[in-house]
């Protein structure tokens, strides 16, 4: 991107980046939503400190940037192309994006809507040309927007931060092997302030089995005591008996 378009979307989306804090603080809660519904422990007792509300505030300025390299070497690639070829081009980002949500989400039939979404935006994007001439007139026209549109942009931005958020922190409890062990059954979920958040536990050949059961504890009244183990990846009992149903169907 050329530092003359850098300079014209921060003029642009000056709303926009006024909001990241506001943005990252919703995503760090949203994050943390995902992390602990693996392990099955309801929100109440998240806190949200500074230092994680800095790092996701760094995280959003880099993947901000990263999306709009893209939108506009997209974009730009699209102006000197034939028709077809920019509507194929614009219609790939709304796709791409429903294909990130079903790689977070591991919902396969998310790619059938990701492919709704393609042709939807194909067919819309060329009938966008046929009556605005080029691609070129409707940018120069999204550069009016009023105060409403930067509102709806903020909205969608937020809404997609937290769905990739709570995607992420989901995936990053699913993905944990390396667990502190407090006594033979319970595991160190999360430490926020004062509370401590145990998960019960089983152990077995393919690794460790959530029961369901959580303990939040006090730090000032409890003595953490264990060690750092590596466990595999913990399943919870839903998922296993999820598992022993499929394995039964596929016996029939």
């Amino acid at each position: 991107m050329k530092t003359s378009e850098i300079l014209t979307f921060l003029k642009a989306e000056a709303f926009l980046l006024s909001a990241i804090p506001m943005v990252a603080i919703a995503a760090s809660f949203f994050f943390e939503i995902g992390y602990l519904g693996f392990y099955g422990v309801p929100p109440n007792v998240i806190e949200v400190d500074l230092y994680t509300v800095i790092i996701s505030c760094m995280c959003l300025v880099f993947l901000l940037y990263v999306v709009v390299e893209i939108f506009y070497t997209v974009i730009n690639f699209a102006r000197k192309s034939n028709k077809h070829l920019t509507a194929f081009c614009i219609s790939l980002i709304p796709s791409l994006m429903v294909l990130l949500f079903a790689g977070l989400y591991r919902v396969s039939q998310l790619l059938w809507l990701a492919l709704a979404f393609f042709v939807i935006f194909y067919l819309y994007v060329l009938d966008l040309i046929k009556q605005k001439g080029s691609v070129e007139v409707e940018a120069k026209k999204d550069e009016s927007l009023i105060l409403v549109d930067k509102f709806k942009g903020f909205l969608f931005v937020a809404i997609l931060m937290a769905g990739l958020s709570l995607g992420v922190g989901y995936n990053v409890a699913l993905e944990k092997v390396s667990y502190f062990v407090v006594g033979d059954d319970k595991v160190l979920v999360e430490i926020y302030g004062d509370n401590v958040v145990l998960a019960y536990f089983k152990a077995s050949d393919s690794g460790g089995i959530l029961t369901g059961e959580i303990e939040v504890v006090k730090l000032s009244e409890y003595t953490l005591k264990g060690e750092q183990q590596n466990l595999g990846k913990v399943r919870s009992v839903k998922d296993e008996e999820r598992r022993a149903n499929v394995e039964k169907v596929s016996k029939l």
